[in-house]
């Protein structure tokens, strides 16, 4: 049995899914191997995507009964894709099974118990054998600190323009002289990246401070409750995302 995982990077008009499979190896070994990275030139569609992940387990000799479960975001085409698989894996098991062999009752009519144990060992055997969707818990992680955050949009975005704004070459010297480190600039779709940024800032509070009394346009007096609560409230999140991803 192996369990797979899946994505979508798109980027400067061209797509690519990226596909691995994991495994605990007969020696007890865990085992991790990319499949392929592939460039998809069709559309997004459960329907193509899933095609996509069929060539390329075809390819390695990769049953469909050897899935035990596909990792994907929650993005409405991914989650569609595996329902398709879960489908299908469903269906191959019940086709390769057959009815030949079912009974419910015996010669004289009297209920046949190891008949109905027997449908019953099957149901189980199917339900086991169909390939399980599972959604990704750093991404899952992620849209809730998202939605989380948007009801203090507006202090993030605050904080964000002063960090951005830190980069000029006006205050160059500052950083040089008191050994500080910039703060990361958030990227939009990582909200590790916010929190990191938040960190940085609360870590050299002191520095930072200093740095507002002598430029106003940077001064966060107004702003550093906030820092000290979003590190408090997400940190716990944070290091959750970190575990998951490694």
């Amino acid at each position: 049995m192996i369990s797979l995982k899946t994505d979508i990077a798109t980027k400067m008009h061209r797509s690519v899914m990226g596909i691995n499979y994991q495994k605990i190896g007969v020696d007890g070994t865990f085992q991790k191997r990319t499949l392929a990275v592939l460039e998809l030139n069709t559309r997004h569609t459960a329907v193509n995507l899933k095609e996509e992940l069929y060539k390329v387990l075809a390819e390695y000799g990769i049953d469909l009964k050897q899935i035990y479960s596909i990792t994907i975001v929650n993005g409405r085409k991914m989650v569609k894709m595996t329902q398709l698989i879960e489908k299908d894996t469903l269906e191959d098991d019940m086709d390769d099974d057959g009815d030949d062999d079912i009974r419910t009752s015996t010669d004289d009519g009297s209920s046949d118990d190891g008949a109905i144990k027997g449908l019953l060992d099957d149901l189980e055997d199917a339900i086991r054998n169909q390939a399980v969707g599972i959604r990704c818990g750093a991404h899952t992680t992620q849209l809730v600190v998202s939605d989380a955050c948007k009801a203090h949009h507006s202090e993030i975005s605050a904080i964000t323009k002063v960090v951005t704004a830190m980069r000029n070459t006006r205050y160059k010297t500052f950083f040089d002289l008191s050994s500080a480190k910039f703060p990361p600039i958030p990227t939009p779709t990582r909200w590790g990246s916010q929190y990191s940024m938040m960190l940085r800032l609360a870590e050299q509070k002191d520095i930072f401070v200093k740095l507002g009394d002598e430029f106003e346009e940077l001064n966060l007096d107004e702003l550093w409750n906030f820092v000290d609560s979003y590190v408090e409230a997400f940190k716990p999140l944070n290091d959750c995302t970190v575990a998951i991803q490694r």
